[in-house]
């Protein structure tokens, strides 16, 4: 059983139809929408999450980016369609074809990114609250005053934060010190 990765950006109503589901399959068509247009990068998904939902007040300036298996004979009934960039390709499930392929999802989808506007003020499903803080990625900011108290008084350190996608240091040291700890960590 071979399957292929998808992704699909999607605003807090459409993902609150999703968690309604366990997770299982993709809300039908609105009446207005002729098909379902899953991507085919991660990329390109979180450009659309980030720059299109996040400024959809239908979808609570929200965006997630979602990851998902299909089974191969399914996605081969659905030829690539390019519709701009290099990266932005996608496919177009008519929407009666909706209840099919929502079959051919093996496993679960999953939530990969959470994007938030400006205008975002607060979800009132809590599951879509637990999915921001997990997601979301923000600095940790404190006042110069109250983080001092927290940093090393003695000796030479790099202060960083960090998670699964990037390393953020803050720097107060020559260039070239920065490019010698890069090179060699």
């Amino acid at each position: 059983m071979k399957t292929t990765t998808l992704f699909r950006p999607v605003g807090e109503k459409e993902m609150i139809l999703i968690i309604e589901s366990d997770y299982k399959k993709f809300p039908p068509r609105l009446e207005w929408q002729p098909i379902f247009y899953p991507v085919l990068n991660e990329d390109y998904a979180s450009e659309i999450a980030e720059k299109w939902n996040t400024r959809d007040e239908a979808g609570n300036y929200l965006g997630f980016v979602t990851k998902f298996e299909v089974l191969e004979d399914e996605v081969n009934k659905y030829p690539a369609q390019n519709v701009g960039a290099k990266n932005h390709n996608e496919l177009w499930v008519p929407s009666e074809e909706m209840d099919i392929f929502n079959q051919a999802i093996v496993g679960n989808i999953e939530v990969t990114k959470a994007f938030i506007g400006k205008d975002f003020k607060e979800s009132t499903n809590s599951e879509i609250e637990s999915l921001i803080l997990k997601k979301k990625k923000k600095l940790k900011l404190k006042k110069c005053k109250e983080q001092l108290q927290d940093w090393p008084q003695k000796g030479h350190h790099i202060m960083a934060q960090f998670d699964d996608e990037k390393i953020i240091v803050y720097q107060s040291y020559r260039k070239e010190i920065g490019e010698f700890a890069v090179k060699n960590q």
